[in-house]
């Protein structure tokens, strides 16, 4: 049964659209269109805002994906040290980030996948649309609402590589792996150009995997190595990509868009990863004028209050404030030496405290400190053969863990090099290798096991 109080509001590349039950998607407002110019528009083309709850469809380029393993957070799945883990890897800032996560079902090395947004992006336009009276009620990707409705319809076999290739959308594909009902992987391509080399980067590392092509054929060109197309299921063998059978799903996108967005309305779907409940959207926004009135009368004579009982004491506090400020600022050089001591010393000092003990706290409520990197870099080095020669294409070091990004002459000799830093004190996973031109491609990650001496 259909919720006639919601509809959708989702931008798309041609401008921002209202899509209501049973109804045709309205063009309400350019794709450049400010904040306010949308939430206005949104109000001309609705009869009843206040009984009006939206929910929000936001292209792919608005959301961040990220999937770890929730032994990096010690076991957590509280919000604030799995926001600290996402600091660490996505180009945001804690205060700025919004997500939702979801939890892999199994019980041994669980991962955790996360959909993040910048929130100052997406704020502005929420607030608007409440300021007039509606209600958002859900905030997610749009190209996911689509995914869930293909993996239902189109019963896709786990583990799976799902490809949304839509050349004429911006030239613009999507790849999804999904593996134990969560949703691993999310790459975004805006060249088409680029689509073969992540799938085979993808395919390297998920050899299990189905494949499954939904949208537009690839063109030769970029696909010279797809034959005889069908889209007969049952015969996989005949559709070859990168030596990877693969099933070509006989679906128009835009039809099975807009079949999703009407499920959605109806509830027969329910988005995997809703932003709309993040703490960092202010909640304050989405009540009523009259309570939202009542509040700023009474933070206006709190406010009043406070300051006539400063300006009684003022002499009094005036000196312990000089004293504090200085504490702090000696905590501070003590603590962050050679670093320039910030206006808000205590809220810089909060965080980081916050920071360290939500994502390293020890079973013993100890702090774990994080391993240096210079040494962990030095044994790496000592540890590589100097014949034959290699090249270092990337070589990161966090905490311990490494990965190597290598140009090698031959695929036996990344597994001997897997094997030197084994031997070494590394534990390090099979290599992933990939043939070029005139060599050879190796990934190798791994962490070292226990201290350096």
């Amino acid at each position: 049964m259909s919720r006639s109080g919601h509809c959708i509001l989702v931008s798309t590349t041609d401008g921002w659209h209202l899509v209501r039950p049973h109804a045709t998607a309205s063009l309400v407002a350019p794709r450049d269109a400010a904040p306010t110019e949308i939430a206005r528009l949104c109000l001309d083309a609705v009869a009843s805002p206040r009984k009006t709850e939206i929910l929000l469809l936001l292209d792919s380029e608005e959301f961040l994906f990220h999937c770890f393993d929730l032994a990096d957070v010690a076991g957590s799945r509280k919000r604030r040290p799995l926001v600290y883990r996402l600091e660490a890897d996505l180009p945001l800032n804690a205060e700025d980030i919004i997500a939702d996560f979801q939890f892999e079902s199994t019980k041994v090395s669980p991962r955790v996948s996360a959909v993040a947004a910048d929130v100052r992006r997406i704020r502005p336009l929420i607030e608007e649309l409440n300021e007039l009276g509606f209600k958002v009620k859900s905030v997610t990707p749009r190209s996911l609402v689509l995914t869930q409705w293909l993996a239902t319809s189109s019963k896709l076999a786990e583990p799976y590589l799902l490809l949304l290739n839509r050349p004429t959308d911006d030239a613009q594909a999507e790849v999804f792996v999904v593996e134990n009902g969560l949703l691993v992987g999310w790459r975004l391509l805006r060249d088409q150009r680029s689509v073969p080399g992540e799938l085979k980067m993808l395919l390297l590392g998920n050899e299990s995997s189905n494949l499954y092509v939904a949208g537009d054929v690839p063109e030769e060109d970029d696909f010279s190595s797809i034959t005889a197309m069908s889209t007969d299921t049952s015969d996989r063998s005949a559709n070859l990509f990168a030596g990877h059978a693969y099933t070509l799903l006989p679906v128009d996108l835009d039809r099975a868009q807009r079949e999703a967005e009407q499920r959605l309305l109806a509830g027969r779907i329910r988005p995997s990863f809703d932003l709309a409940d993040d703490p960092g959207l202010n909640k304050l926004t989405s009540q009523d004028d009259s309570w939202r009135k009542q509040l700023v009368t009474t933070v206006a004579l709190c406010a009043l209050m406070m300051t006539i009982a400063c300006l009684w004491r003022s002499e009094r506090l005036a000196t312990a404030v000089d004293d504090l400020r200085q504490r702090q600022a000696s905590i501070f050089r003590e603590t962050f030496p050679g670093q320039k001591i910030p206006a808000a010393v205590q809220s810089r000092l909060q965080s980081e405290y916050t920071k360290l003990v939500n994502s390293k706290t020890l079973e013993d409520g100890a702090v774990a400190m994080p391993q240096a990197a210079i040494p962990v870099v030095r044994r790496l080095l000592e540890s590589l053969p100097n014949a034959p020669p290699i090249g270092i294409e990337e070589l990161r070091v966090n905490d311990g863990e490494v990965y190597l990004d290598l140009i090698v002459q031959e695929h036996a000799q990344a597994a001997d090099l897997a094997e030197q830093l084994r031997k070494s004190g590394f534990a390090i996973a099979p290599p992933t290798t990939e043939a070029t031109s005139d060599s050879v491609r190796a990934i190798l990650r791994g962490d070292l096991r226990g201290d350096l001496p």
